[in-house]
């Protein structure tokens, strides 16, 4: 939602509301982790991109995400290791 990110939060957190028997709602948790991470809110955006990594360990987005919010706090070793790991998910040995 673009410019509109309150309403989109509020939506997104309705949704992960509504599942809490069936655990982490993951492309809503994905989404809100999104929205954190664009609005420069490093930590929560980390947390809720590994919620949604226990739930797709396979999703390269989150993974790529998550290395990009561990720069954003400063962990660069950590976030270069998580963008180096989506590399390899993506079977590719470097940028080109």
């Amino acid at each position: 939602m673009l410019g509109r990110d309150d309403e989109a939060e509020a939506a997104l957190l309705t949704a992960i509301s509504l599942n809490p028997n069936r655990g982490p709602h993951p492309a809503a948790t994905f989404n809100l982790a999104s929205l954190k991470l664009r609005a420069g809110d490093y930590a929560l955006a980390q947390t809720l991109y590994e919620e949604v990594l226990v739930a797709q360990p396979d999703n390269w987005r989150a993974v790529l995400n998550r290395g990009v919010a561990l720069l954003g706090l400063g962990e660069m070793d950590q976030g270069h290791l998580e963008l180096t790991k989506v590399l390899h998910m993506l079977g590719k040995s470097h940028v080109t």
